[in-house]
């Protein structure tokens, strides 16, 4: 099947990508005003990478689809297109305002519902994740493979969710504590989706949370040997909330071990 992105096409977006992290260390962090609570924070580098990428990216492909994080609202029709691409112009920023370095810029092309490419860039560090479909992924220049280690015993995770009461919190953390498995959360579903799939982390398990956030390092982990399982809440999505996607990344035979019992929450 031949690439949706030529190598041109693919060199100018890891570009756009790279260049859109330089400028949000070059923003300001202050916040601008809350969304969902006190901690859902948009900066102006939120807006200003946000407005970067839908520039390079329409100007260079104008019949696909975009669809971004901080105008989410009014763009939702764009995910009807055949291509769209699926934008976190500035992923963490709590750790962003608070100049931690969890946070970076994320872009995805999916293709009727699935993803074909990803591109995650985390400024602090100058790494750049990508992938195309069949193409294997990538760190920089260096191809990137999730782990293969035994779960439980020798795998140590990334955990993230929103939204849930607390008995539900107490079966997800007791998923974990019942096997033994360390799951960390540092913020950043896109930090924890690139370094899952660079192997890193053993699995990263993410309740509720929006698409942009998963889009891009679905593409990555795929191709860098690992299983992405998502499922939805068909009742938040109804109601207009974005945070209705859970998934769970790792290799293959842990997905499968993990997915009902995550699945029935």
């Amino acid at each position: 099947m031949p690439q949706i992105l030529s190598p041109a096409d693919y060199a100018y977006v890891q570009e756009a990508v790279v260049a859109a992290g330089k400028k949000l260390l070059q923003t300001s962090n202050a916040v601008l005003h809350t969304k969902r609570h006190a901690l859902d924070l948009v900066t102006q580098a939120d807006l200003d990478s946000e407005a970067f990428l839908r520039e390079r990216l329409t100007k260079r492909f104008p019949t696909m689809g975009f669809y971004s994080e901080e105008t989410a609202k009014e763009s939702e029709k764009e995910l009807e297109n055949e291509l769209v691409w699926i934008v976190d112009p500035l992923d963490g920023t709590l750790q962003f305002s608070r100049n931690l370095p969890f946070f970076g810029v994320s872009v995805g092309l999916m293709r009727q519902g699935k993803p074909i490419a990803g591109f995650i860039y985390l400024p602090k560090f100058d790494d750049l994740y990508h992938a195309q479909k069949g193409s294997g992924a990538c760190s920089g220049r260096k191809k990137i493979y999730v782990a293969k280690r035994e779960y439980p015993a020798k795998s140590v995770g990334v955990l993230s969710y929103t939204g849930l009461s607390g008995n539900q919190e107490r079966k997800l953390h007791d998923i974990f504590t019942q096997d033994n498995v360390i799951m960390l959360r540092i913020g950043s579903a896109i930090f924890q989706l690139a370094h899952t799939a660079a192997g890193h982390y053993d699995l990263y398990v993410c309740i509720n949370n929006a698409l942009w956030d998963l889009a891009a390092g679905w593409a990555i982990v795929e191709e860098a040997g690992g299983t992405v399982e998502v499922w939805i809440d068909e009742k938040k999505k109804v109601t207009g909330n974005f945070y209705h996607v859970s998934f769970i990344a790792s290799s293959h035979e842990t997905v499968q071990r993990l997915l009902l019992k995550l699945k029935s929450l």
